[in-house]
């Protein structure tokens, strides 16, 4: 899932998961109803994606992002553009995947809650790594351990 929603304007949602789902070579007509209804976008099922909501937008991308199995997958900034209830939406649907994931994101906050490891990049190269549980067992937060490394900067 990209940090920039990649969809075809002149598509309905319908047309859009279709399209996905055959160059997947996934069968979802039975399952494209409750696929709809879990991400809350059944009333949206035959609008064009240029008239839904930036957070609208959003569903549909993490939609097709979990479509089919994958032994890996990459979320940047997914929760960009979302409303609380689409960002808990993402991780409860992320909680269920049992590949690997990795997730770009600023968001201190989600990184503390659902993350079991951090990466730090500085310059396109590993700066610092660490394990979640580890930096929360010295009594500090993602973002003052972010703040450490990167020596006191954002």
């Amino acid at each position: 899932m990209l940090q920039e929603n990649y969809l075809l304007n002149d598509l309905t949602v319908n047309e859009q998961l279709q399209l996905i789902a055959a160059t997947k070579k996934l069968n979802l007509s039975q399952y494209i109803t409750e696929l709809l209804d879990s991400f809350q976008l059944t009333d949206q099922r035959h609008k064009l994606i240029a008239k839904l909501s930036g957070g609208q937008k959003r569903k549909v991308a993490l939609l097709l992002a979990l479509l089919g199995n994958a032994e890996l997958r990459i979320f940047d900034e997914p929760t960009t553009g979302m409303d609380l209830e689409s960002i808990d939406l993402f991780w409860s649907y992320l909680e269920q995947i049992t590949s690997s994931v990795i997730v770009i994101t600023h968001d201190f906050n989600q990184i503390d809650k659902f993350f079991t490891r951090v990466i730090l990049l500085k310059d396109g190269h590993i700066a610092e790594e660490a394990e979640v549980a580890r930096i929360h067992s010295n009594n500090q937060t993602i973002e003052s351990w972010y703040r450490n490394q990167n020596g006191g900067q954002r």
